[in-house]
């Protein structure tokens, strides 16, 4: 992902390989660290950033700031505040906002902060470690279940199955539909009428028919066609329709291009 939030665009642009994005500007950098809390505010500020921020953004001033932070062992939370302050992207009344998030996420409990991540991932399209960070979360509730805990055991199962429907559906971005389709009916199973079950269902009508209403049926199919006529009128729908129309040797030029731009779309799944 690369963003163009700039009015004054760095040479080399800073690469956050968490992200797998590409910061061209102080804007873009404010703008992603209050969108993905997350992603700069987990390990120490990184000295690579410092040192963009003094030589590519010519923000010396700034620089020298988080690096004697730095030296002291400020947390990185602080050093991100710093630099929404002194990047002019947000006022003060949504830093303060974004202070009050981020103490938010540091009372979050090891379940509900493991979601956290995995959200923060899925919304950046990467799939592969949204789904193994809902996997971790999985295997936390599911021990947490096998140790009786005091909390109400149908509560949990519920809960569990809502996360393998989450990492069932980042196998299916992954175009794992086996092992999305085990973990649905797993989920299915736990939870009547839960997301696992609806999934299921969308998937094989066969093997999710059990777990659902009739009334849940109907709906389920409604909208399945809806999203298929909404598909079918979709810009990527129409490209592939436009290639087939071609003579042969442009249609093939085309289709490797296509093909190409895929795989490299998928990399970055995962």
């Amino acid at each position: 992902m690369s963003l163009l939030l700039c009015r004054n665009s760095a040479r080399l642009p800073y690469y956050i390989e968490k992200a797998d994005t590409r910061i061209h500007s102080i804007q873009e950098l404010c703008w992603f660290i209050y969108n993905y809390p997350l992603i700069l505010t987990e390990s120490p500020l990184d000295n690579e950033l410092i040192a963009w921020i003094k030589n590519e953004l010519s923000m010396g001033i700034l620089a020298e700031r988080l690096e004697r932070l730095s030296e002291a062992g400020e947390s990185a939370e602080n050093m991100i505040c710093l630099i929404l302050r002194e990047g002019n992207y947000y006022n003060i009344d949504e830093i303060n906002s974004f202070k009050q998030k981020m103490s938010d996420l540091k009372k979050l409990d090891t379940e509900r902060h493991l979601l956290a991540e995995a959200s923060t991932y899925f919304r950046l399209g990467r799939f592969a470690e949204a789904g193994d960070l809902f996997c971790e979360a999985e295997r936390y509730l599911r021990n947490k279940i096998k140790k009786n805990v005091t909390e109400d055991r149908n509560e949990l199962s519920e809960r569990l199955s809502d996360v393998i429907c989450d990492e069932a559906v980042c196998r299916l971005r992954l175009f794992d539909d086996d092992r999305a389709k085990a973990l649905l009916l797993e989920g299915a199973e736990m939870a009547e009428n839960s997301r696992c079950a609806e999934y299921l269902y969308l998937m094989d009508e066969e093997k999710g028919a059990k777990y659902i209403t009739e009334e849940k049926k109907a709906e389920l199919s409604e909208r399945r066609e809806e999203a298929r006529q909404k598909a079918m009128l979709g810009k990527n729908c129409r490209e592939v329709a436009e290639i087939f129309e071609k003579d042969s040797v442009k249609r093939n030029e085309e289709i490797r291009k296509l093909i190409s731009e895929w795989k490299s779309v998928y990399r970055k799944m995962v």
